[in-house]
């Protein structure tokens, strides 16, 4: 008798055991896959902006920050586009450089509207330029040369500078303080110059990478690693080969994106970092400063 207990105490038992198993097979199979831990996707090889440096001493430089404005929030990530050469287009066929005649111009801004119309009668107006900004700057004569001068009253031209916009952000060249496309304007009402210097893009495949911050921009030019690209005084002006800094106040930065002088490259985004210099002449300077803001470069 014991011995049949026995036998049905452990048959009930592998019964139970193969009941739990069954439930748990069950459950196990009815449960959600969980999803396999994929790899991020390589991004694809970017090379380092060709900044144009400026023509000045080597040397450690002291940089203070003195800003007017707190830089807006940084994105996470900016896309990088694809920039190809554009069609060049032959604008001494329809300049009139003629000086002579009265003056119809009776502001910056007028001179401003002028210079845009006149680039859309020819087609090269764009949408990104009508989402940039301007600046207009004022150019005296004097003799064969041309300079700036303080004022709209003492200007015989108008530069005026148009920076185009591609998510909001300044499109900037070699140098951020001149506009892709510079048109001048005499007071008479006739364009006396266009330059351009801009690029067709190709949004249809960006790809996205990181951005640093502010902060660590501003690290990295605390450590020397900024591209002093662009001086407001020229060498030639003081009969010097090269300027030797010592300090540099930054009062404006922002991100932007750099287009290259040499296409095809890619339009990626750029820190700039604009401020005073103290030449040794003793002459106060205006000095651009550009940095990388991919964060694996």
């Amino acid at each position: 008798m014991v011995r049949f207990k026995n036998f049905f105490r452990h048959y009930w038992l592998i019964i139970v055991l193969a009941f739990v198993a069954t439930i748990v097979g069950i459950v196990v199979v009815l449960l959600p896959k969980p999803t396999p831990i994929s790899e991020k996707p390589k991004l694809p090889a970017l090379s380092s902006p060709q900044f144009t440096k400026a023509d000045i001493a080597s040397g450690n430089i002291f940089y203070q920050l003195d800003l007017k404005e707190t830089p807006s929030e940084t994105p996470n990530v900016l896309p990088v586009y694809q920039a190809r050469p554009k069609e060049p287009f032959d604008w001494t066929k329809i300049i009139n450089q003629n000086l002579e005649g009265p003056p119809t111009v009776k502001s910056a801004t007028e001179a401003a509207g002028l210079a845009k119309g006149f680039l859309s009668q020819q087609k090269r107006w764009t949408p990104e330029l009508e989402a940039g900004d301007f600046e207009v700057k004022f150019l005296k004569i004097g003799g064969f040369e041309v300079f700036p001068t303080e004022s709209f009253e003492k200007a015989d031209l108008l530069a005026i500078h148009f920076w185009p916009k591609i998510n909001n952000y300044l499109v900037v060249g070699s140098n951020p303080s001149l506009g892709g496309v510079e048109v001048w304007v005499a007071k008479n009402g006739k364009i006396q110059k266009v330059k351009e210097n801009l690029a067709n893009l190709d949004t249809s495949n960006p790809v996205d990478y990181s951005i640093i911050s502010f902060t660590q921009a501003w690290e990295k030019i605390t450590q020397q690693k900024g591209t002093i690209v662009a001086l407001s005084k020229q060498e030639g002006e003081y009969g010097v080969t090269r300027f030797q800094l010592s300090s540099v106040i930054i009062n404006k930065t922002y991100l932007a994106y750099f287009q290259e002088q040499n296409l095809p490259a890619k339009l990626q985004p750029i820190w700039v970092f604009q401020g005073k210099t103290i030449l040794t002449s003793g002459e106060e300077s205006e000095v651009s400063i550009c940095l990388p803001a991919i964060l694996e470069l």
